[in-house]
């Protein structure tokens, strides 16, 4: 997995200087205030689903007050470069690739804000990986920002609040057991998928990428993402889109995930894997070692139950947008994370 992991709050605006996010100080010192107790729950409370029901999903919602590590591979085949400004720029071919930036707090009180990349794929939704935002060290983000490429134009005018959420169960689900045994199953790689959704409508120069599923066997790609590693002017990360031309392989009958040789870092967690027709087939998230060989691995779309549009069904659900036979989800028992409520959910 490959997110970049710092002490908030200090991020880059879009004049390249280093600022603080008000509303992040604000949250964390909410947080601070909060008992050893409630700091528990809000990282581990992850009830059992009632009448032993099989859940798929599990929807958040941040309350209506609410203000608003891991390892990578350069394999060295497929070196990165920065995308061209006009692709980033409104109506860009990817201005709506963007960074997904989360604040976490600790058991013990320790906080921390991560950086990883994601897709703008309607209106209000980002599809990114489940552990930019759902950690196995800080459970859910108590705080989630959406941001496009620096040289898109003033951070005041593009940056996005989310307001609720859906990440797949077995992600959930292993990060919980893994707080227990320190082991996280590799198994729930598979499904590490998430999709958000912002308070306000995006403006209407980011473009919204297609999705489609992930074709088995071997296709020529582009690995998009920020990688916290460059470019660096002058000593200070650019936030610039940047991709590592890449074939990637999916062989379902020996992988459940997608084998890459693109170039990665941290930050590119998350980033769309998109095809020579502009779909994105599958998101970034980390690398694996197979037979003492390090090789990247994304996860597949549309297969072994990742299905964006259910995940955006049960956000909508769940937070009264929709109703439930509007749509092929269903409910299955209600709780809460910290201050946040939240849902199981399951489809056929």
């Amino acid at each position: 997995m490959g997110n970049i992991r710092s002490k908030p709050v200090p991020e880059v605006t879009s004049d390249g200087k280093l600022g603080t996010d008000i509303l992040a100080h604000k949250r964390l010192s909410i947080a601070q205030r909060e008992s050893t107790r409630k700091r528990l729950a809000r990282i581990e409370c992850l009830p059992a689903p009632i009448g032993g029901n099989r859940s798929q999903a599990v929807a958040f919602q941040y309350p209506s007050d609410h203000t608003f590590d891991y390892d990578e591979a350069i394999l060295g085949v497929n070196p990165r470069k920065v995308t061209l400004g006009a692709h980033v720029q409104n109506g860009g071919a990817f201005s709506g690739v963007v960074r997904v930036v989360s604040l976490f707090l600790g058991r013990t009180g320790e906080w921390w804000q991560t950086t990883g990349s994601g897709v703008i794929i309607d209106d209000y939704h980002v599809m990114t990986v489940g552990h930019n935002i759902w950690s196995l060290e800080g459970g859910l983000a108590l705080c989630i920002s959406i941001h496009r490429d620096e040289r898109a134009g003033p951070e005041h005018l593009y940056k996005r609040y989310v307001d609720a959420g859906a990440v797949h169960y077995q992600w959930a689900q292993a990060c919980f057991e893994a707080k227990e045994s320190t082991f996280m199953r590799k198994s729930s790689w598979e499904n590490d998928l998430a999709v958000l959704r912002v308070s306000k409508r995006f403006h209407e120069g980011c473009q919204r990428m297609e999705y489609r599923q992930t074709p088995i066997g071997t296709t020529d790609v582009g690995i998009y993402g920020f990688p916290g590693d460059m470019p660096i002017v002058e000593g200070v990360w650019q936030a610039s889109l940047c991709i590592s031309p890449s074939k990637v392989t999916y062989a379902p009958s020996t992988s459940t995930m997608l084998d890459h040789d693109g170039d990665t870092e941290g930050g590119n967690s998350g980033g769309p894997v998109v095809d020579c027709f502009g779909n994105v087939i599958a998101l970034h998230r980390g690398f694996d070692k197979v037979d003492r060989a390090r090789i990247n691995k994304a996860v597949a779309l549309l297969v072994n139950g990742n299905d964006p549009e259910k995940l955006m069904q049960t956000i909508d659900v769940f937070s009264g947008e929709k109703s439930i036979e509007d749509f092929q989800v269903r409910e299955v028992n209600k709780f809460t994370i910290g201050k946040c409520t939240a849902a199981y959910f399951g489809w056929d």
